[in-house]
């Protein structure tokens, strides 16, 4: 009987040792996947990529919001745009006491470039055909403003 025991032993000894299961080949496989991920992509570049397009954002929804304030309020506003140092955008109402909406404060990774306002009748429409030009890293974004309407148009270049 100590014969069969020795026995039984030793061959669960050596399927034990055979080689990787399964669960080691995938945990090694997802460790090597997980640093060469955290290697190539840089999250503070993509935190700042993303907090540029919510201040964009941020900016076409208050030219919005202006605009029908003007045409609901049957007030003109106008924007005022301030390249550097400021580099931030000012919406303006008439008088003190009209609509704060708040500046939108580009950040330094977004560059103003044009220095002009833009003014909104009280029906809520623009006489003006005008073109902000911002720059961020490698690209040129342009704003327009089509004459009349008052639309907002976006291009990348």
């Amino acid at each position: 009987m100590h014969l069969f025991s020795r026995l039984n032993l030793s061959q669960t000894n050596r399927i034990s040792h055979r080689g990787f299961t399964l669960i080691h080949t995938l945990l090694v496989l997802v460790i090597i996947s997980g640093s060469v991920l955290l290697i190539s992509v840089n999250p503070l570049e993509r935190v700042a990529r993303l907090e540029e397009e919510l201040i964009l954002r941020q900016f076409e929804a208050q030219v919005s919001l202006l605009q029908s304030y003007s045409y609901l309020k049957e007030k003109p506003t106008r924007i005022q745009f301030r390249p550097y140092p400021t580099n931030r955008i000012d919406f303006i109402g008439v008088d003190a006491n009209d609509i704060q909406i708040e500046s939108v404060v580009l950040p330094s990774s977004i560059h103003l470039k044009t220095n002009t306002s833009i003014k909104f009748s009280n029906t809520g429409v623009s006489n003006n055909m005008i073109t902000v030009k911002m720059q961020r890293h490698n690209e040129e974004i342009n704003y327009r403003f089509q004459l009349g309407a008052g639309r907002l148009f976006k291009d990348i270049l």
